[in-house]
């Protein structure tokens, strides 16, 4: 169905362009925020504020189940991270330099080696989503792969056609997924059957593309066909801001809004509402959507 309708998409898209005024949607109110005291890349909280996980340079792992009042550190014994994802069942995925993957099966207390993904060109995985504990996506800017088993082994997947980086990626169920390409105004690249076919969405972002950071700037996800969000830095002339774009509709119209923050390292929890912003080692800032 939804093949057949992207027929209509540029014409909605460019009528789009004619609204000046930005359609201001449910506002962002601040759940937490926190000064941090231990390297830090990029942090992760789940919906609700309490539990949280934190990964950073060489390795270093801390967790808090008190909504960031004390920090643990665990061990996980492997390169820096600059990829998390929060998955079910109390189940961590991390990902970083030199392709190792690891992976906490009890919330951040203890990880596991799991099989490496080496990206084709020179950059390392940032990129995590799982629709579920064992089925997952995995991403540098130029390659994506998939696991069907827990990360113990990856499948690498073409790309789409014309798609120029990777900047967020979403696996909504094990054969639907979106990728996003932000060089521009931002495309959506989606898949119905596990990456075999891809069509292509236009965006609208406001602002200009930014370079590519060590970790992810933009956040995306999907909590059904329809309803999507994706939430990235972007540049304008007087500096850093942050955006949302939402979709009730599958991609084929975007309202646009600021969100309240600087320049941060982004992570959107599974609900699509809870983002958290992460200044490397110095502020954490946790961010609820009002539906």
């Amino acid at each position: 169905m939804r093949q057949v309708l992207i027929i209509l998409v540029c014409f909605i898209f460019f009528c789009s362009l004619q609204v000046n005024a930005f359609p201001i949607y449910s506002p962002w109110e601040t759940e937490l925020q926190l000064n941090v005291h231990h390297p830090c890349t990029i942090a992760g909280f789940g919906s609700g504020g309490m539990f949280g996980v934190s990964v950073g340079e060489r390795g270093q792992c801390y967790y808090t189940v008190d909504s960031g009042g004390m920090w643990i550190n665990a061990k996980t014994d492997t390169s820096s991270r600059y990829g998390l994802e929060l998955s079910l069942y109390q189940a961590i995925i991390s990902c970083g330099t030199d392709g190792k993957i690891r992976l906490s099966a009890d919330n951040g207390r203890s990880w596991e080696k799991r099989a490496d993904f080496i990206p084709s060109g020179k950059s390392h995985c940032r990129y995590l989503s799982f629709c579920n504990v064992v089925t997952g996506w995995i991403a540098g800017p130029d390659s994506l792969g998939m696991t069907r088993d827990g990360g113990k082994s990856w499948t690498k997947l073409d790309l789409p056609k014309g798609i120029k980086r990777i900047d967020a990626i979403a696996l909504r169920t094990p054969t639907e997924g979106y990728l996003l390409d932000a060089s521009g105004a931002g495309e959506l690249y989606f898949t119905e059957d596990g990456g075999m076919t891809w069509g292509k969405l236009p965006i609208g972002l406001k602002g200009e593309s930014l370079e590519l950071a060590p970790a992810p700037t933009a956040a995306m996800r999907f909590t059904s066909a329809d309803n999507g969000i994706i939430v990235i830095n972007r540049k304008f002339k007087t500096g850093v801001q942050i955006w949302a774009a939402i979709t009730k509709d599958g991609g084929l119209t975007w309202k646009h809004g600021k969100v309240p923050g600087e320049y941060s390292h982004l992570f959107l929890a599974r609900d699509g509402l809870t983002l958290t912003l992460t200044v490397p080692s110095k502020k954490i800032t946790v961010l609820k959507r009002k539906m």
